[in-house]
């Protein structure tokens, strides 16, 4: 069978397709390996990765070298295993520097942490995922414990849930197709969608033991001078003295809330509906 003949600039095209292609697959497996580095596990062996990427060792043994040079990771000869580089902290500093709800709020976590004695987190939404951008930890011995940067679905947890009842109903169906939740293109349980309901109606979410086992946690939101909401505010601790303290907590954390949204311009003259 004869093959068309590609000519002049028809074949450089092709050429430059498949270049391109190829470009953009590195690229993305350099971001995957780069997302493997998190705060419960910061260091990897090229073994390691290689197993949990599904990559041959000889692609993943280029990207590490690629990231190395760059400063990304860096590799200990002794115990062959690979941490995140200072060129991760320098785009973590100047992604910080563009958060102005988190320079805003860091006052406000301070004096909630030391009103309530537990762990506050500020958290903001980025994509299918809710993202802890700062925290103040509990000063009492027994404590929960969280990282800056330690994720979570939006289906899990608190604040999670808190983002998606400020959602339209559309987009909460579309998110849980997306994310497979309960199965592909499957509505939501009837759970999950009374808790988005009750979250609506409060204002605030709580939680038991979803993101870690024996604690608890509340959250309300924060809001900008659009009426959006912007970030979640999380009070957690261990489930007993949540539960034992809730109605004080509740109301320490909706007064802080208030005083963010406040500080980020909300008067709540343009807020309708939603998680208010």
């Amino acid at each position: 069978m004869n093959r068309p003949y590609l000519r002049g600039s028809a074949r450089f095209e092709s050429a430059r397709e498949k270049e391109d292609k190829h470009r953009l697959q590195t690229v993305d497996r350099a971001l995957q390996v780069l997302e493997q580095f998190t705060a419960t596990r910061p260091d990897w062996t090229l073994t390691e990765l290689s197993r949990a990427l599904a990559l041959h060792k000889t692609v993943v043994f280029r990207i590490l070298g690629s990231l190395e040079a760059r400063g990304f990771l860096v590799h200990d000869p002794l115990t062959k295993r690979y941490r995140l580089g200072t060129k991760i902290l320098e785009l973590g500093g100047a992604a910080m520097a563009t958060i102005d709800i988190r320079r805003v709020a860091q006052p406000v976590l301070d004096a909630l942490a030391r009103e309530t004695h537990e762990t506050v987190i500020l958290a903001v939404r980025r994509g299918d995922e809710a993202v802890c951008v700062d925290k103040v930890d509990s000063p009492e011995g027994v404590k929960l414990v969280f990282h800056i940067g330690e994720r979570t679905t939006l289906h899990q947890g608190p604040v999670g849930k808190l983002f998606l009842a400020d959602l339209p109903e559309a987009q909460v169906g579309e998110y849980l197709a997306r994310t497979n939740y309960r199965g592909s293109g499957a509505p939501a349980s009837p759970t999950l969608t009374d808790e988005i309901e009750k979250i609506r109606r409060d204002g605030y979410a709580y939680t038991e033991g979803e993101v870690i086992a024996g604690g608890a946690a509340l959250a309300a939101p924060i809001y900008d001078h659009r009426g959006g909401v912007v970030a979640g505010l999380v009070v957690a601790g261990p489930r007993g003295r949540l539960v034992e303290n809730r109605d004080r907590l509740l109301e320490q954390l909706k007064a802080a809330t208030g005083k963010v949204s406040a500080l980020m311009g909300y008067t709540g003259a343009h807020r309708s509906g939603g998680a208010e």
